[in-house]
């Protein structure tokens, strides 16, 4: 029988157990009601995803990120309203059982009121869509702000998440309490929140989660810190070692110990305390090596020598970690123990770093006896604390110090202890201490004990009096005492160190008041804004962009004093942040606050007089210069000084006039130090202005298809670039005037023949950029043919022109002396303006080229900064541009759609205004130019309809506003069909679980369950096991006959492989190019089961031969089809019809690939499954109206885009175009048309004169015949009679022709009396035709092929200007539609669960900011050995120059 107390205790026990589980069922429900709500609402993929599922069953809260505030308030009172339903229902029930249950349903109603309803027991900083809730950095000086810390920070990652986010991390600080409790007495810790990204997680997401679960529980564990607080991260694309935590920022090489740390107040005691010393660091880039002692030694080697020094192992392979480990050698102010150690390894001069190092027990011991001497000092002292020892007054204390310890490590009084060694000597004859630490006797028996004498414990470090390195420790590890703060120790790092560099470095005993930020070869910008309180910085400009909208999203609201700083990269700079109280001092080995006196000795003891200085260049070192700038936008106050610097170790050079300045209203203040160079303007104007600059684009929304509202924004895009160009007076049209006038020079020089050789024109990029250039130089060479043009990629020139051991360029003609870039026109085009290649390539190229210009997204890029900065150092008053804008912005979409044809569109501009400055100039006889102004004018005709075509295939217009059309249905539903073929596998896979699930289940397999329905009741014995047999081979193929019947219902070829789908992609190369990485990124964080291979070659060269082997049933092959209804292209698309026939005539089983054609000609190949016909807005050229003139409807109407005359060439092949053409060209040269038809020629016989009166006033009725004459003789095809000759002669052209006849261009336009630029009649406009206004202008009589001739270069300028963007852009759109789909269902069908963004990969690096793959670390160096070869070159050249012409007037005389 159980006792009654164990039987209430029982009782108890499952009453506990049962108020538990109602307890989490109650808030599981109250949580799902929340995620049911916002799926409700609209948003599914926000509010079904995995961990709001996790957290919902464990956590009971959830996170429902991008609601409106209306749907937000409708989430969140959902969950009150559902626990409070559950509550009436519970007591509605009632009951003697269930109390428990009843209990916790009401506790969760009361719960849910309090939070939902009221607000209570939310944190401050929680946003209104999280419910119950708990490089870059941010710096919060006012704590009205600190809410929208979290917020803040996850812009910030989302937007340097383009630069990489394999992983990332952040580190903030709290107090930390010592023995007895009290907060904040050993100082600060470090709290690190790390994550590794997932295939298809949130990077931002992660870090903010996880940020904000270890800020909860380091406040419940050692409270919130009071005042300032900043937060540091970085997200990292791994270089050196795979993405794994270990390799995660922020670094740490030491753990966090206590020491005794030494700190002064000015006009207080120094003061001693026991603190948490621990040090953390962000960087990008990469270290290579780092020199110590005047060598340069190996990552490897410098890893393990940190190893040995700080006595623990590296905590990762990472070079960044190597970083951290520096740091914690280097960054010693206040701590006698780190000093010691400081100045035991970097004082002693050593060559190699194979060498032994004392235990921590040794350092300690010279720690102890540093501290001994320095309390004894310290009473006699009150100077200021820190100031270098060759900086004033107080230097006393320091020589005491140095003078002090050296005689206590030198001097040993261990009597016994040398009793004890002459004892275990051989022979008692007299012996130095000396000699026998140095050479020890063999003990007898066992050894006594070591001495714990300081002097013994230097002795057994080797530093000895004897051999030199005694003193330089003791003096080294003064100055690490008072010197080495975190300023000190940036610079040091990069004094030594060998690579690249953006770092933000803290530590646990500046956390209050310091971090340290610098720059080299790695961009890093600050931001401040004054008016919140907030100070910013990331290695993304964009990023620091991210408290705009802090007061709110208007322009009113946004902080109008907010600037940005921009360090310099290319010459390295260090920046220190410094929020610290005035009382806390100031960081000193920079600076001082008073004019001090130098005492140096001459090495005998005599001090120096007052004001000399001993190996000085400046004669001022000792005057503090102090000028206050007030600017009233930022309010700044400028702060600029020399002081005297001078490192004991001669490490650490003075690196340029440091610049201290206050912001943020006297809150904060920033010094800056540059390592070389020194091409900086003076603090303020520096400053960017943020807030209302129109030169300074917004971030882009958070939106959930990225790629479709890139793609959605195209018209828009193109539409203000050509609206800005139109407006003449704009920045763009500024920077085109600037290049003209560069490329103008140069052109002046091949008409002088004063040309050096050089290249003219230098186009640079990577991936879609590069490509985009390599169209663009070649349509440079199709219109001026006399340019030296060169295209190339960044990374070929920074691995050949920006290495110390430059990287052959195997496979390509190229090495260093192949092309002479002197004074070269360089066009980089890059559309983030951050990209490393070519911002590296942009800094590497000012040694030998002023003229760079850059195509960029906005003008606010990194490469931008560097070309305005380079032109600072230049005239002034002389008016120039170098920045191309596409006005996109920051578009973190990695699949590429508006960057592509915004860069596109605005390199058409480009084109469109060099061909007319040439002509303007009159110097396109020395471009090779053979264009005419009617070429330019139908070009940009063509450029300005093109928005209008642009608009018909997305199916939105410029202006936003969705506007289907047939086009782009038609692109959207082939998108949705391929879409379908690359689900197919996955739609069988549903529904071969629902057969046999249902079958299983329901135990009536398909064959047997007919046969049951039917009444034949089967069983072993009249023929079951058949039916079970056949039940069975259907399991067995229920792929097989699952994807047979969607084929059959969605009315899709049934003799496709079933596997996955190839996609082979072909038009002209740029374009082929960017659909490769453009659907291949789409597809990269799709399931293996819907993933595609995508593959992409030139239709018109070698489609064939590389990937007609990869042709199977089902492959899907989209081809881009030229315009062969144009004369030029014809060809062009006879091959590319050739080459999509080719392939797909290739069968199996009767079956072959879908192949589709993109095109402008209305005919559908054969073979292919689908032509999609796109519009373009573009008249007839005369090529075309020539095969139709003869129609009278298309005489009456030739405006009409459709009509019969248009409908005469739909249904023509490209063979049958050609035959009509060549048919044209027969006839003519068959009836051989006179030159000027309807005139009639006299007799030979008759005058000769009179010949040439007649043949002159032919040509004025018909000027163009004569350039028709010019160009058919080089042509080839076939001889004018001897009037055409005479018509040369009579008119004196024969002297202006070249060898082959034809007639320059200045003679050409003057025959076709065009004016120049600025004064064009766009008849182009009002032609009915293209070339209309020119056949009038030859009487309408000139032979049509001849005049069709002439409008070659035109059409071969639309098809790769215009017309290749058209197909660019629908292939877009379809792979677009494609890849949504695919997406959406993995979304749809997991509940959100197995959702991805198709608008990033899993490598997730938009921009590519770090080496990849050649390093830019000998950039800088490379730079000036580029200028100083420069300059030697022309001094050599001016020089013989001087010779010769001497010599030529010796030979005269």
């Amino acid at each position: 029988m159980v006792p009654a107390d164990d039987a209430a205790m029982h009782a108890w026990a499952l009453i506990a157990i049962e108020f538990v589980i109602a307890r989490w069922c109650a808030s599981v429900l109250h949580e799902g009601a929340h995620i049911l709500s916002a799926a409700v609402l609209g948003f599914p993929r926000e509010a079904l995803t995995l961990s709001n599922l996790r957290s919902a069953l464990f956590s009971r809260e959830v996170a429902v990120k991008g609601l409106p505030s209306r749907a937000a308030a409708v989430v969140r009172h959902s969950g009150w309203l559902a626990s409070f339903a559950l509550a009436v229902v519970a007591g509605v029930m009632g009951g003697e059982h269930g109390a428990a249950w009843r209990l916790a349903v009401y506790v969760t109603s009361l719960e849910a009121a309090s939070s939902d309803l009221l607000g209570i027991g939310a944190g401050p900083g929680e946003e209104a869509w999280r419910f119950r809730c708990g490089n870059f950095g941010i710096l919060l000086l006012d704590p009205e702000y600190r809410a929208q810390a979290l917020s803040i920070l996850r812009t910030m990652v989302r937007v340097t998440m383009m630069r990489g986010a394999q992983s990332g991390g952040v580190v903030h600080y709290a107090p930390l309490a010592d023995k007895e409790g009290t907060k904040g007495a050993a100082g600060v810790v470090g709290i690190r929140s790390r994550v590794v990204n997932g295939k298809r997680t949130d990077l931002s997401q992660l870090v903010s989660e996880k940020l904000g679960r270890d800020a909860k529980v380091a406040a419940r564990k050692h409270g919130s810190l009071e005042g300032p607080l900043f937060y540091a991260g970085h997200t990292r694309f791994a270089t050196s070692s795979k993405a794994t935590m270990d390799g995660t920022h922020p670094h740490q090489w030491t753990p966090p110990a206590i020491f005794p740390i030494w700190s002064k107040v000015p006009g207080q005691q120094w003061q001693c305390a026991p603190r948490s010393v621990e040090v953390f660091i962000c960087h990008n880039g990469d270290l290579d090596s780092f020199e110590v002692g005047g060598r340069d030694f190996a990552l490897d080697a410098v890893m393990d020598w940190i190893e040995r020094a700080t006595h623990v192992p590296r905590p990762s392979s990472v070079d960044s970690a190597g970083v951290a480990g520096l740091i914690d050698l280097l960054r010693t102010k206040g701590s006698w123990f780190h000093s010691m150690r400081f100045g035991y390894l970097f004082g002693p001069k050593r060559t190699t770093l194979s060498y032994s190092i004392p235990e921590e027990s040794s350092f300690q011991a010279f720690a102890e006896a540093a501290e001994d001497i320095f309390r004894r000092a310290i009473p006699q002292d009150s100077t200021v604390a820190g100031v270098p020892f060759s900086g004033g007054r107080h230097d006393n204390l320091r020589v005491t110090l140095v003078e002090g310890l050296f005689e206590k490590l030198s001097t040993c009084h261990c009597d016994s202890r040398l009793r004890t060694l002459r004892a275990a000597a051989p022979d008692a004859s007299p012996i130095s201490l000396n000699e026998l630490e140095a050479n020890p006797p063999p003990p007898r028996g066992a050894p006594p004990p070591l001495s714990s004498c300081s002097a013994c414990v230097a002795r057994r470090a080797g530093l000895l009096v004897d051999n030199g390195q005694l003193r330089p420790m003791v003096e080294a590890g003064i100055d690490g005492f008072f010197d080495q703060d975190l300023l000190a120790a940036t610079r040091l790092l990069l004094a030594g160190a060998k690579g690249s560099f953006g770092l933000c470095i803290n530590s646990s005993l500046d956390a209050s008041r310091q971090v340290v930020v610098a720059a080299r070869g790695q961009t890093l910008s600050i931001a401040f804004y004054p008016r919140s309180g907030i100070l910013l910085w990331g290695s993304e400009q964009a990023a620091v962009k991210a408290a705009m909208q802090v007061h709110g999203s208007d322009v009113e609201d946004q902080d109008q004093n907010a600037v940005r700083l921009d360090l310099d990269d290319l010459g390295g700079e260090v920046c220190l942040i410094d929020w610290g109280s005035p009382e806390l001092g100031l960081p000193t080995n920079i600076m001082v606050e008073e004019t001090v006196v130098v005492e140096e000795d001459e090495g005998d003891g005599t001090p120096l007089a007052a004001g000399d200085f001993k190996d000085r260049s400046e004669s001022q070192h000792n005057k503090h210069f102090k000028t206050v700038v007030q600017d009233r936008g930022s309010q700044i106050e400028m702060e600029l000084w020399a002081a005297p610097r001078r490192h004991q170790l001669g490490c650490v050079r003075a690196l340029g006039l440091p610049q201290r300045a206050s912001v943020m209203g006297g809150k904060a203040t920033v010094t800056l130090v540059q390592e070389s160079l020194g091409k900086r303007a003076v603090f303020r104007k520096r400053m960017v202005h943020l807030a209302g600059n129109p030169l300074i684009l917004p971030l882009p929304p958070a939106v959930p298809d990225a790629v479709g509202a890139d793609i959605a924004d195209i018209p828009a895009a193109m539409a203000r670039i050509q609206d800005d160009w139109d407006s003449g007076n704009s920045f763009n049209r500024l920077t085109a005037w600037t290049l003209g006038r560069a490329l103008c020079d140069r052109l002046r020089r091949i008409q002088n023949r004063t040309h050096d050789g050089s290249v003219d024109i230098l186009i640079t990029g990577c991936e879609v950029s590069l490509w985009l250039g390599e169209q663009f130089a070649s349509d440079l060479s199709q219109v001026f043919p006399a340019l030296n043009i060169k295209v190339i990629s960044s990374n070929k020139l920074l691995g050949l022109l920006g290495q110390d051991f430059p990287i052959p360029q195997s496979g390509h003609q190229l090495h260093e002396g192949s092309w002479n870039l002197d004074s070269t026109i360089c066009i980089v085009i890059s559309h983030s303006g951050g990209t490393f290649g070519p911002l590296a390539v942009s800094n590497l190229l000012q040694a030998v080229t002023k003229n760079i210009f850059v195509v960029a997204s906005e003008w606010d890029t990194q490469i931008g900064k560097q070309l305005r900065q380079m032109r600072s150092a230049e005239n002034l008053w002389e008016i120039k541009s170098f920045i191309f804008s596409t006005f996109v912005g920051i578009r973190p979409a990695e699949p590429c759609t508006v960057s592509v044809a915004a860069t596109h569109q605005l390199l058409t501009q480009i084109l469109l205004y060099l061909m007319q400055k040439i002509q303007l100039e009159k110097l396109d006889s020395a471009s090779g130019g053979d264009y005419l102004p009617d070429d330019c004018l139908q070009l940009d005709h063509q450029n300005h309809a093109n928005i209008t075509a642009i608009e018909e295939i997305v199916g939105y217009k410029k202006d936003g506003t969705v506007a289907a059309t047939d086009t782009s249905r038609d692109l959207r539903a082939t998108g949705a069909r391929w879409g379908q073929h690359v689900l197919e596998g996955v739609h069988s896979w549903v529904l071969s679980f629902i057969y046999i699930f249902a079958t299983v289940i329901s135990g009536y397999p398909l064959c047997l369950g007919i046969a049951k329905a039917a009444g034949l009741n089967p069983d072993l014995n009249n023929g079951s096991h058949v039916l079970l047999f056949l039940d069975s081979v259907l399991y067995m193929f229920c792929a097989q006959w699952t994807c047979l019947l969607l084929r059959i219902v969605q009315r899709r070829p049934l003799r496709h492989r079933m596997t996955a789908r190839p996609i082979v992609i072909g038009d002209i190369p740029w374009v082929a190019q960017s659909l490769e990485a453009y659907v291949s990124k789409l597809f990269a964080c799709a399931y293996s089961a819907s993933s595609v291979n995508v593959w992409s070659a030139n239709p018109a060269d070698h489609l064939v031969h590389r990937h007609t082997h990869r042709v199977v049933r089902g492959g899907l092959v989209a081809c881009g089809r030229p315009d062969g209804r144009l004369i030029a292209l014809t060809s062009a698309e006879n091959a590319v019809c050739l080459s999509v026939n080719q392939a797909s005539s290739i069968q199996s089983l009767g079956s072959t690939c879908e192949s589709i054609t993109i095109g402008h000609n209305p005919y559908k190949l054969p073979l292919t499954k689908h032509a999609i016909f796109l519009n373009g807005s573009r008249k007839m050229f005369l090529s075309e109206y020539a095969l139709v003139r003869n129609d009278e409807e298309a005489m009456r109407a030739p405006k009409a885009r459709k009509g019969k005359h248009w409908d005469m060439l739909s249904g023509l092949s490209s063979g049958a175009l050609m035959g009509e053409y060549s048919n044209m060209k027969k006839v003519s040269k068959e009836e051989n048309l006179p030159l000027v038809q309807g005139r009639q020629t006299r007799s030979r016989a008759g005058s000769h004169l009179a010949k040439v009166s007649e043949m002159e006033e032919g040509v004025a009725a018909s000027p163009v015949v004569a350039v028709a004459a010019s160009r058919q003789a080089v042509s080839g095809v076939g001889l004018y009679d001897a009037e055409s000759e005479l018509v040369i002669e009579a008119l004196g052209l024969s002297q202006l022709s070249n060898r082959k006849g034809e007639l320059n261009s200045a003679k050409r336009k003057k025959l076709l009396n065009y004016p120049y630029l600025g004064a064009f009649q766009d008849h182009s406009t009002h032609e009915q035709y293209y070339g209309e206004k020119m056949q009038q202008d030859s009487g309408n009589d000139a032979p049509v092929d001849r005049l069709i001739e002439l409008q070659v270069i035109s059409m071969r300028l639309y098809e790769t200007r215009i017309a290749s963007l058209q197909r660019c852009v629908a292939f877009m759109v379809l792979f677009h539609q494609m890849g949504k789909n695919v997406a959406d269902f993995w979304s749809y069908v997991s509940f959100g669960l197995l959702g991805y963004d198709m608008s990033r990969t899993h490598s997730i690096m938009r921009i590519a900011t770090t080496a990849s793959p050649v390093s830019g670390a000998e950039v800088r160096a490379r730079t000036l050995e580029l200028a100083r070869g420069r300059q030697i070159h022309k001094a050599m050249a001016t020089l013989r120059k001087a010779v010769h012409r001497r010599r030529s007037l010796s030979t005269i005389s």
